[in-house]
């Protein structure tokens, strides 16, 4: 189980988060290059008012999976 969800089941497990675990350089590219398609996505396509209004995201939820966000 991962620290958030041994905190849940009352455990604290410090291994888990200290000290701090180091990131690898190539998993630090890989995330920045997600935050920015992340963004890009974000700030030009995502249909924010047309969702509040229609109340409805599966083509927002399967982009996000597109672009490796969820799952």
């Amino acid at each position: 189980m991962g620290f958030v969800k041994n905190i849940f089941w009352g455990n604290l497990r410090h291994e888990l988060v200290f000290p701090y675990p180091q990131v690898s350089s190539e998993e630090q590219a890989m995330c920045e290059q997600l935050l920015a398609r992340l963004d890009e996505y974000l700030r030009n396509e995502h249909p924010a008012i047309q969702i509040d209004q229609s109340r409805r995201s599966r083509l927002v939820i399967k982009k996000l999976f597109d672009l490796g966000v969820l799952g």
